[in-house]
């Protein structure tokens, strides 16, 4: 859907709020950060899923945890120098560093509003684990569920490079790493797929 097409949009309560401030989502926007200030990328991918566990711990699940339930993933690190919250804080700008065997694959925080969502974009320069793909960006939006359980969306946006593995990168992405790796989330932590 491209950012002039008509969008749906969910509003979702803001952490310690009856209802007073919400946080809108649509395919191009979630609150105020605007998908189109970081890719022209199409919206590729979107997975949805339940976890047993309260929004707080969804998102560090999903942001500070992915070595737990991620295995491809060997170890993360974090550099936060160029954060916007400044040299010691996570935040817009700061770098996930994730290590994938002999590859490494650097992710900068594009959005941060915890613990509602965050976006992040693969520096595909740096990274030596490679996709075919370009302009990426990926979006966690963590709400609140009913019982206590937490509802999570992960979207992937980018364009498909041109080469042999193309045409697959879709099917590679979500079922082999996304939903693969979720599997073993949910498994930890009881929840399903929606």
């Amino acid at each position: 859907m491209s950012s002039t097409t008509a969008e749906t949009s969910a509003v979702l309560p803001l952490a310690g709020q009856s209802g007073a401030a919400k946080l809108a989502v649509s395919e191009r926007r979630i609150g105020d950060f605007r998908v189109d200030s970081v890719t022209s990328g199409r919206l590729q991918i979107e997975v949805k899923f339940a976890l047993r566990v309260p929004q707080e711990k969804a998102f560090e699940l999903v942001l500070k945890d992915l070595g737990s339930w991620f295995k491809e993933i060997g170890n993360i690190s974090w550099n936060h120098e160029r954060s916007d919250k400044g040299p010691n804080a996570l935040g817009p700008k700061s770098t996930r560093v994730c290590e994938f065997g002999k590859d490494t694959l650097y992710e900068e925080i594009a959005f941060y509003d915890p613990p509602h969502a965050y976006a992040y974009r693969i520096d595909m320069v740096r990274s030596t684990a490679k996709f075919p793909l370009k302009d990426h960006l990926g979006v966690f939006i963590v709400e609140r569920g009913s019982g206590g359980e937490s509802l999570i969306t992960w979207r992937q946006y980018f364009k498909k490079k041109f080469g042999p593995a193309a045409p697959m990168i879709n099917f590679m992405l979500e079922r082999q790493l996304m939903r693969k790796n979720l599997k073993t989330l949910i498994k930890q932590y009881g929840g399903r797929f929606l």
